[in-house]
């Protein structure tokens, strides 16, 4: 039976969309699910003030959640996602971007 073959799913965990921490300091979490097995986890932010990637890590298996940390945070409105890359090199985002503030 051949193998399907889609690109990573990806939810984001927390924060919620429009999130308003106090702290400077925000921890991401983010899960991926796929068909062929999962190679990378990269959570994208603006926190910058450009678009990129804010960290990334390696992963196996068809379904992992992974955390990222980013610290000293300045006061703002940001937005995040999170990429993830299978081992058919295909990738996705999550279905839509969140937002958070720290203030």
């Amino acid at each position: 039976m051949p193998t399907k073959n889609d690109p990573p799913s990806v939810t984001l965990q927390s924060p919620a969309d429009g999130n308003i921490s106090y702290s400077p300091n925000v921890t991401f979490n983010c899960s991926a699910t796929d068909d062929i097995g999962l190679k990378n986890l990269s959570l994208y932010a603006n926190t910058t003030g450009a678009w990129g990637i804010s960290q990334a890590v390696n992963i196996t298996g068809i379904s992992n959640s992974s955390t990222f940390t980013l610290s000293n945070l300045s006061d703002g409105s940001y937005t995040w996602d999170c990429l993830a890359h299978d081992n058919a090199n295909q990738s996705n985002f999550a279905s839509s971007n969140r937002t958070f503030t720290i203030t």
